[in-house]
């Protein structure tokens, strides 16, 4: 919007006074209202600026928020069976990268786990159901 200047206000109230038959004659009366005229238009000018801001912040963070919902809702592309780094990988006598990552976890594991897993379980003995003690 366009600015308002300071003396805008106060001529287009006294043409509309004039309309109606009453006129600002130069006094403190006139001035009071002129200071009042000009304080608003201030405020006005003040106002459009900052809601200038807020509108151009709002359109910037709407903007970040239909591009996260996008991302977050976006249809995944195909999965390739395999990928181009790969196949020139393999060529080269090179391990592609997922195998690089299980035998990273196979070595991630503690050493107890590996005992647990290399002994063999024993069969646990079945007990005999008794009936109820007495005492």
């Amino acid at each position: 919007m366009k600015t308002i200047a300071k003396n805008e206000l106060f001529d287009h109230l006294n043409e509309f006074l004039q309309a109606r038959g009453i006129a600002l004659k130069d006094g403190s009366y006139a001035n009071r209202i002129r200071k009042g005229c000009d304080l608003l238009a201030d405020a006005i000018n003040a106002t459009q600026g900052t809601l200038e801001k807020a509108r151009s912040q709002v359109d910037t963070k709407l903007q970040q928020l239909r591009a996260s919902l996008h991302r977050a809702t976006a249809p995944k592309p195909p999965v390739m069976k395999t990928a181009p780094g790969e196949a020139a990988a393999r060529e080269s006598g090179a391990k592609p990268a997922s195998a690089a990552r299980r035998k990273a976890k196979k070595t991630a594991r503690p050493v107890a786990a590996k005992r647990r897993s290399a002994t063999t379980a024993k069969p646990k003995k079945k007990v005999a159901a008794r009936g109820p003690t007495r005492r």
